[in-house]
């Protein structure tokens, strides 16, 4: 009897592309996640559909999903393993260079068309707020009034997801957040998903080809090795900046301990403190 495999991990770059290239699972996904017009996602198409690194080793940026609607609108799909201290600033520029790669010079304006990220993180990205999933653009502080939708950033956090959040339990973001936060001996709750909707049935037979597949599996097993990888450089970057700041903070202070103490002794020197007596008070 041949043994089953475990699960890899629907959070892998290479599984997490593998699974939304399929176009009913990306618009059952997109349409959970966005409030787009249903004519949108009449016609939906992956811009990029092919991975062009074969080995984690390989991989200079991150491997995410960019889709195309009938209308034009752009969305970029992507998750992160890891929280790093620039994120909110790559994603807003990011998504700034998917507005301005809409247009060239002489064209017009109105050729922009509505750009979305959908940020999946595996973290908690924002600690101010136990909602799991938040919808950015652009508004007045003060009024709440929208200047312009044509920005839009969704994170969707899987941790909160886990705990409750702020998702309806029957809804179809819950089914997919659900999905994705598949864990090492989730396989029953993950089956009880499958059963409400046909999509993530349809996501989990992909899944658990793939994990069966031995070339899928070596693919998947390199970029997660190079997660690891990249995760420890950051720690080790992050542990040596603080060591460092750590010492040239005690050499300020020393440096600035030794300039105020000099002051003091000319001070003191000026007013015509014998030698012996500021000696005294130094306790040399």
């Amino acid at each position: 009897m041949n043994k089953h495999k475990p699960l890899l991990s629907p959070r892998n770059d290479v599984i997490f592309k593998a699974i939304l290239s399929d176009s009913d699972i990306l618009i059952d996904f997109l349409s959970g996640v966005t409030n787009l017009p249903p004519e949108d996602y009449k016609e939906v198409y992956i811009v990029d559909p092919h991975l062009h690194r074969e080995a984690g080793h390989d991989k200079l940026g991150i491997l995410d999903v960019k889709v195309k609607t009938k209308t034009g609108k752009l969305i970029d799909i992507e998750i992160q393993l890891y929280s790093h201290t620039w994120l909110r600033e790559r994603m807003v520029y990011y998504l700034s260079k998917m507005v301005t790669g809409q247009v060239s010079e002489g064209d017009s304006y109105e050729k922009i068309k509505k750009t979305i990220i959908i940020l999946i993180t595996d973290f908690v990205l924002n600690k101010d707020s136990p909602r799991c999933h938040h919808r950015y653009q652009l508004y007045d502080i003060d009024d709440g009034t929208l200047f312009s939708d044509v920005l839009e950033i969704n994170t969707l956090e899987l941790p909160k997801a886990k705990s409750g959040g702020d998702i309806e339990d029957d809804s179809k973001l819950a089914g997919w957040l659900t999905f994705f936060n598949t864990r090492e001996g989730d396989e029953e709750e993950l089956m009880a998903v499958a059963e409400k909707n046909a999509n993530i049935k349809k996501a989990r037979t992909i899944f658990v080809k793939l994990s069966e597949d031995e070339r899928a599996r070596m693919l998947a097993e390199s970029y997660q090795m190079a997660e690891w990888d990249a995760a420890a450089r950051l720690h080790t970057a992050q542990m040596e900046g603080l060591t460092k700041g750590l010492r040239e903070g005690e050499e300020r202070g020393l440096q600035k301990g030794i300039q105020k103490g000099a002051a003091s002794v000319m001070n003191l020197l000026d007013a015509g403190v014998p030698v012996a007596e500021i000696r005294r008070q130094l306790g040399l």
